[in-house]
């Protein structure tokens, strides 16, 4: 679970911003381990005119996400720090995740200069309510390591670890490739955070989930979500199936359809390739026939109607019908793997009470014990409702002078009897909204 995310010096972030999910107030809905010492927030809304930096939240946390799981050398960059100081292209940007695993919670973070691809400082933390314990930290490419993490077993491999770090490389991401890594509390701890980051599910508006691999191993299961999901939101669908079609789409040149046809004779183990028409929002399963021939299929939507059935493509379906093909497996995947999942512009395409649902069906769906969270950036005020979201729960982002900043609706006194705050927010009482002229 998410519990913090600071961000410093990133696009129009210049100084240092933070999200929190703590809950401020006694009341328990909304609120994963209510009864532990550290319990969370289950959701977050993010407000702001265009152009204020919403987006730039999410795409921070995705960029991190990136630095951990790849792997490899820092890639170069466009310079996505803040670039209307020229003093801030030099100074290190600067992400930190705070993330409760298993009872605990971790804070892990990095100073990077983007521009260079270089990490200046990096550091892992566990803290409790009493204290904080330094895992390890690092400033270039030294790395110092608590001694109560070493052991005679571990101390010459860790040793080596250190040895070999490289200023463009994260240390926590190079530790994480090794094998057996998780046999010590150090590499425990470590793997930890790897793993919380692995699991992160970000979502942008162009996001698209490539749901034909899933139906292809799985078609009960899937149709059996889809139809159920479909029927929570009042969508008209009966079910999903692929079929196969008449002719190649003209999307696909000859050539690499002709390509993908060697290749799937060549390596027999390989019963089937995926492709996408991205122009068109559609995927394809590719598979041969007993003639060696390339077969192509589609998803199909099934409607019916007087006892009849009717296939519609994706492409057929409305905007908002095709957003929700693609945001119900990851709905539905963070409910039954405990994953965070934050989306960029949940409201795009769906009508206001559909994407109140989309968090009711959330909330209603996933289990006692459950540590998945749902973050989102959104305009849809209608959301602005105390009676359902709580005042932690509601962030906004407001741009002056060009820089962005970042803060909650728990920062103002509101009335006891208010419920719908959408009117004051409109009204420019709590800011980032556009200042039209």
């Amino acid at each position: 679970m998410l519990y913090r995310f600071i961000v410093e010096n990133y696009k129009s972030f210049r100084d240092r911003n933070e999200i929190s999910f703590f809950p401020t107030e006694r009341q328990k809905y909304h609120v994963i381990g209510h009864s532990t010492p550290i319990p969370v927030l289950g959701s977050a809304l993010i407000y702001g005119a265009n152009a204020s930096g919403k987006s730039n939240i999410v795409k921070a946390l995705s960029l991190f996400k990136r630095f951990v799981i790849d792997n490899e050398k820092l890639f170069l960059f466009a310079n996505d720090s803040y670039l209307l100081e020229k003093e801030y292209e030099a100074q290190p940007s600067v992400f930190i995740v705070e993330a409760k695993i298993d009872g605990e919670v971790f804070q892990y973070g990095v100073a990077v200069i983007l521009k260079r691809a270089q990490v200046l400082e990096e550091w892992l933390y566990v803290i409790t309510p009493e204290k904080e314990t330094e895992i390890f930290s690092r400033s270039k490419n030294s790395v110092e390591i608590n001694p109560s993490y070493l052991t005679e077993n571990n101390r010459n491999r860790y040793q080596v670890y250190k040895d070999d770090v490289d200023e463009h490389i994260l240390f926590l991401s190079e530790v994480s490739s090794k094998k057996n890594i998780g046999s010590d509390n150090l590499g425990k701890c470590i793997l930890s955070i790897y793993n919380w980051f692995k699991n992160l599910r970000i979502v942008f508006p162009n996001t698209r989930y490539n749901i034909i691999e899933d139906i292809v191993s799985d078609d009960k299961s899937v149709n059996k979500m889809y139809i159920d999901y479909f029927r929570k939101f009042g969508v008209d669908v009966a079910g999903i199936h692929i079929s196969p079609l008449e002719n190649l789409p003209d999307a696909f040149p000859a050539e690499m359809i002709d390509d993908i046809r060697k290749n799937l004779i060549m390596e027999n183990s390989k019963k089937a390739a995926f492709i996408r028409d991205a122009v068109h929002n559609i995927d394809y399963l590719v598979k041969l026939n007993s003639n060696k021939e390339i077969v192509l299929s589609d998803i199909r939507f099934e409607h019916k109607k007087n006892g009849h059935s009717f296939d519609f493509v994706k492409s057929d379906e409305s905007d908002g019908t095709q957003r929700l093909f693609d945001l119900i497996p990851i709905l539905n995947d963070a409910i039954s793997n405990n994953r965070v999942v934050v989306i960029d512009e949940i409201d795009r395409s769906l009508h206001s009470s559909l994407t109140l649902d989309l968090f009711g069906t959330f909330y209603s769906k996933r289990k006692r014990n459950s540590r998945c969270q749902l973050i989102c950036t959104t305009h849809d005020t209608s959301l602005m409702n105390l009676e359902f979201f709580r005042k932690e729960e509601i962030w906004f982002v407001e741009k002056e002078n060009q820089v962005s900043s970042l803060y909650s609706l728990d920062k103002f006194k509101l009335k006891d009897n208010i419920a719908n705050i959408s009117t004051n927010y409109l009204l420019g009482k709590y800011g980032s909204i556009p200042q039209i002229r």
